[in-house]
């Protein structure tokens, strides 16, 4: 009894769980057995940075003192990982503690031991935001939720969007506004083809092409010219993913006791919003499709019986949210690297014209199925760029990694990101080689571990917007190339600094130029 309330209490510290629900998984997860745990090695033994009292190591993150910057987690934790060996434990604040956890076949121990409900710790003020308001959502939502609340959201709305065949409805939507974009593309380019900053057009393509999907409804993103409620929509959820940087990453949680200025921010963002996107769900036909039969995915969630108004409301929200940058993100470095070695884009486009003679052909499943060195081109991409450094987890039983025990409670952050630029699992991992990933071509390269990189996650809390991303991505690069030569037009490397997620720094200068069918 004693170690079930010493237990209980670790995880509620360690992951912002309540006393009962630590409890409920401690009553429903199997352990590893008491012989490993007592012959393991005790947590605190695992190397890392020594901590301060009471501060931790949070003062080597602050300005002028410190010796880490926030906005290169990668480089922080190579660092630590060429000091301090594939595992290491960095205390933050008091008690707290991170797990970093570099090498792959670790990696694979910690998502074998995750049980059937992943447990992570993000999010936190939309969780509070969303559950100060239960007139309007049905839980925290599919990111800040943990346990049933979680599966039941998720469980909603995964066979849409996990599904391939449901995903490839939207094929010709999607197909429209990667369209519209290239027509932007040719408008706002220079004399020499330059397009001094891609990225707000890509943004702006994103939101677009998820309105057409998600609420069934053009929102006018891509007129060059903008609308009101467009460009407060993207504001809005630009400005809540940076309000909700900003609370998880501060040194104290004080927004959950009083609004700060950050949490207000948070509050004002998700207010605009909610507005905007509640009104698009009011004015949806429930029953409607669009011009190429596709049925959006609020329309499907309404025609399910258990799904609630909230939870619709609820799970839009999330997917507007998630879909925003990080599709545009892989779609602007997957440019930037062909931009960069051109002799893969020539490749790519020797496929794309092989599948599209004229330039005219419809994209469809089969040409996609067809486009395997764009795939391990983006593939590539996403390995030296990927839109997160890797995944965090909270260990819902307890697990021995190297010989050290790790108690249930303990955030974990598989280091992805890192992992894929080590020489050991990928052999020159600095150069962009999309034959590493395609069967016939590898010759030489050796298959990496599949738990190396994971750019949309692993198991049952895998990206849920997967499928979706891939098509979008694939179909706009696809059109893009095979309409023009793209050239990088910047003194300056196209690089990323890590936020919340990863983001890109500077504009993405790009020069587009015309090829004859």
């Amino acid at each position: 009894m004693v170690a079930n309330h010493h237990l209980i209490k670790s995880l509620s510290c360690h992951s912002s769980l309540s006393p009962g629900k630590a409890a409920k998984i401690i009553s429903t997860r199997s352990f590893t057995s008491p012989n490993t745990v007592c012959q393991a090695k005790p947590y605190n033994q695992i190397p890392g940075p020594k901590p301060m009292p009471l501060i931790g190591n949070t003062w080597r993150y602050l300005p002028y003192i410190g010796e880490y910057d926030i906005e290169k987690t990668p480089e922080n934790c190579e660092a630590n990982l060429k000091k301090y060996g594939p595992l290491v434990r960095e205390v933050l604040f008091g008690k707290f503690s991170i797990l970093h956890v570099f090498d792959p076949s670790d990696m694979d121990s910690v998502f074998r031991n995750e049980g059937k409900y992943p447990y992570r710790r993000s999010h936190r003020a939309l969780c509070k935001y969303r559950h100060d308001r239960p007139h309007i959502y049905s839980s925290g939502g599919m990111f800040t939720e943990n346990g049933d609340a979680w599966y039941r959201s998720r469980k909603l709305v995964q066979s849409m969007l996990l599904n391939q065949s449901q995903i490839n409805q939207f094929i010709p939507e999607i197909s429209l506004t990667a369209d519209q974009l290239i027509s932007n593309i040719l408008e706002i380019r220079s004399l020499s083809g330059s397009v001094e900053n891609l990225m707000p057009h890509l943004y702006r393509w994103a939101l677009e092409t998820n309105g057409r999907v998600f609420v069934g409804q053009q929102l006018g993103c891509l007129n060059l010219n903008g609308t009101s409620e467009s460009e407060a929509l993207f504001g809005a959820i630009h400005e809540t993913h940076e309000a909700i940087m900003a609370t998880e990453l501060a040194a104290t949680n004080l927004w959950q006791y009083f609004p700060t200025s950050d949490y207000k921010r948070l509050v004002k963002s998700q207010d605009v919003m909610g507005d905007i996107i509640s009104k698009f769900i009011e004015n949806i036909d429930h029953n409607s499709t669009s011009i190429h039969g596709a049925k959006s995915i609020v329309s499907q969630l309404f025609n399910q019986p258990e799904a609630t108004k909230k939870d619709i409301f609820t799970i839009i929200m999330d997917l507007f949210l998630a879909a925003f940058d990080t599709t545009s993100f892989v779609v602007a470095f997957a440019l930037y690297h062909l931009s960069c070695n051109q002799k893969c884009q020539d490749q790519v486009r020797k496929e794309l014209f092989e599948i599209f003679p004229s330039g005219k052909e419809p994209i469809s499943v089969e040409s996609l199925q067809q486009m395997k060195y764009l795939k391990a081109c983006v593939k590539e991409s996403m390995r030296i760029n990927p839109f997160s450094i890797g995944t965090g987890r909270v260990t819902t039983r307890d697990m021995t990694i190297r010989g050290f025990h790790i108690p249930t409670g303990t955030m974990i952050i598989v280091q992805n990101q890192v992992a894929c630029m080590q020489e050991s699992n990928f052999p020159r991992p600095n150069e962009f080689i999309p034959e590493r990933w395609l069967t016939l071509e590898r010759g030489n390269w050796p298959k990496a571990s599949p738990f190396a990189m994971l750019p949309f996650g692993y198991g049952a809390r895998m990206c849920i917007g997967r499928r979706l991303s891939e098509l979008e991505l694939y179909i706009l690069i696809a059109k893009i190339l095979r309409n023009f030569r793209v050239e990088f037009d910047h003194d300056e490397p196209f690089r990323a600094k890590t936020r919340f997620i990863n983001v890109p720094v500077g504009p993405l200068k790009l020069r587009f130029i015309d090829i004859s069918n």
